[in-house]
């Protein structure tokens, strides 16, 4: 798989090896872009098991990559909890998390001041995919803004991510990746994510909303001093799997 990934793309291997002169995987990747992370078990597997099969190693690297996607959760959402609830509602799962409280629009929200402006490279006179992925690894949330009133919301980020050209022209993807601020929709901070879902779901089964509530929609959270101090994307709010039903 390697030899099929672009040299820019940062790897993180994750490998019995604790030093990066001895992993070959590395060597084949630019420093710059090659992230080791040690998983070594304190016994091969051969002595513990007398075969050479993958064990207490998966075991280990599960455990690793678990706690690697929790610390990426912390960074990318300001209440992870909430995000959570959002993909796990029902069950014993979306029972405990109820208990704890209903969470709030606002719980979700990121403030715009604290969303980073997309870097232009020096060598490029308008910003690329590339500057956007970029700009949106570094920011603690995901979000970038192409201008201080345009946003990108992090699913966004994940989509253009995947396109060929990762040197094409931010101007010219498709409408709904790049939001203006005046096409945000309003949410109170207040407001319930229960609520939120509810009268998101009703718009559109009415067909009144449809037009905009759909994929790549940015809500504006407004607070309580009645100013839109915070962004959050439909996805978050009804689920990522709600949205892509409507696609």
């Amino acid at each position: 798989m390697l030899p099929h990934l672009p040299c820019s793309l940062p790897i993180i291997f994750i490998t019995s090896q604790t030093l990066v002169s001895s992993c070959q995987l590395i060597s084949h990747r630019p420093s710059n872009t090659a992230i080791l992370l040690p998983a070594p078990t304190h016994i091969p597997e051969a002595r513990s098991f007398g075969v050479p099969s993958p064990t207490s190693s998966t075991t280990t690297a599960l455990a690793l990559t678990d706690a690697l996607a929790l610390a990426i959760a912390n960074r990318l959402h300001p209440n992870p909890s909430v995000v959570f609830h959002g993909f796990h509602p029902g069950g014993a799962i979306g029972a405990s998390v109820a208990k704890s409280g209903s969470p709030m629009v606002g719980d979700l929200a990121v403030k715009v001041e604290t969303i980073p402006l997309i870097h232009v490279s020096s060598n490029r006179s308008t910003a690329t995919i590339l500057d956007a992925l970029l700009t949106a690894a570094k920011s603690g949330s995901g979000w970038v803004r192409p201008s201080p009133t345009k946003v990108i919301g992090p699913h966004q980020i994940q989509r253009i991510g995947k396109l060929p050209d990762i040197y094409q022209s931010l101007e010219s993807l498709e409408e709904n990746t790049i939001i203006e601020r005046t096409d945000w929709i309003s949410l109170r901070a207040e407001s319930t994510i229960l609520e939120a879902q509810q009268w998101i779901l009703g718009m559109r089964k009415e067909d009144r909303g449809r037009s905009f509530l759909k994929l790549g929609t940015i809500m504006g959270i407004v607070d309580a001093k009645q100013e839109v101090s915070g962004v959050v994307e439909i996805e978050d709010v009804v689920g990522e799997t709600e949205v892509e039903s409507w696609w």
